[in-house]
């Protein structure tokens, strides 16, 4: 009842408004990013792609020292950028695996607005384009096992990359994964609000996320308060009701998923509740799936002091099915 009166008395009010919040909250404000636009130097900046709206992402890449024998790609979590990843990626490069990483839009050393995004499925498809164009700058890769690791909102990310075409992967890694929100947070009256706050206010800022929950490994809170590319922004209006419909989407299409995969995730985490995961893992149509739980440790797994211990099933999970 709450909701159904407050999306009316708001229709109203942006009846009045409406064009006036418009004008103020334009799609983005990089009025000269469009597709036309011609790409920066390659000489200077080789490791540039551009998305469908015109906007320039930067990706990474790490190698192993002989002929790798897979591929994989790491998608980071709201906020971050490829350097954060650098041990777990010289860890799998170790092994003989290639691995790349793209900074999402609005993040990183990537263009687009800062914590700010028009869709939730804009990172999903830049996400599979970057993916796309190093298959096909990098042909005999293509040939190789290919391994999705998505961390956070990177795994949300993962999820339904991963749903778009099932066959294509040989393993999903899905770290602290952003399944399912808080529900004293996402109540029916706040999930309202948030669509309407979206609509017409979608660059307004509620929220800023802390570091303090990070990882237990105080060294990784401290760079992260210094991090020069890790935002300090508010959260966008915009940005949280997409991650929420599309949380939302996972469980519509939960018993879809039929992908392999291993799941990390620490019953600690105070950023991303493993709730979301132990539901996701035990509702899925998967035959080759694990969960596996962790006390003592905090939401970034990867950056924890025993990490270790995570890297092993990771490498355990991928070994087993890159051969």
């Amino acid at each position: 009842m709450i909701p159904s009166l407050l999306r009316f008395l708001w229709s109203i009010v942006a009846w009045f408004l409406g064009p006036i919040l418009r004008l103020m909250n334009p799609k983005h404000n990089l009025p000269f990013a469009h597709p036309s636009r011609p790409p920066p130097d390659p000489n200077l900046f080789p490791r540039y792609m551009q998305n469908k709206q015109g906007i320039w992402l930067r990706w990474t890449e790490w190698s192993p020292r002989a002929a790798p024998t897979a591929v994989v790609f790491i998608v980071s979590g709201r906020g971050e950028h490829a350097g954060r990843y650098d041990s777990l990626a010289y860890t799998l490069t170790a092994e003989g695996y290639q691995v790349f990483s793209m900074d999402h839009q609005g993040q990183g050393g990537s263009e687009g607005d800062r914590s700010y995004v028009e869709r939730f499925q804009d990172y999903v498809d830049d996400t599979q384009a970057f993916v796309k164009r190093i298959m096909t700058l990098r042909y005999g890769l293509s040939q190789l096992p290919k391994f999705l690791i998505g961390h956070s909102m990177g795994g949300l990310i993962s999820v339904h990359l991963a749903l778009r075409d099932q066959t294509f992967w040989n393993g999903i890694i899905l770290s602290a994964p952003a399944l399912e929100a808080d529900p004293k947070v996402a109540t029916p009256f706040m999930k309202a609000a948030a669509s309407l706050l979206s609509d017409f206010l979608p660059k307004l800022g509620f929220e800023k996320l802390g570091v303090e929950t990070l990882s237990t490994n105080r060294a990784v809170v401290e760079f992260a308060q210094q991090d020069p590319l890790f935002p300090g922004e508010r959260l966008k209006a915009r940005w949280g009701f997409e991650m929420l419909k599309n949380m939302d989407e996972v469980w519509e299409k939960v018993n879809q998923v039929k992908f392999p995969y291993v799941l990390v995730h620490s019953a600690d985490d105070a950023i991303c509740s493993i709730n979301g995961s132990r539901k996701f893992h035990s509702l899925n149509q998967s035959s080759d799936k694990k969960l596996v739980e962790y006390s003592g440790m905090f939401h970034e797994l990867f950056t924890e002091v025993n990490r270790h211990k995570v890297f092993g099933e990771v490498l355990e999970f991928i070994a087993r099915r890159a051969k």
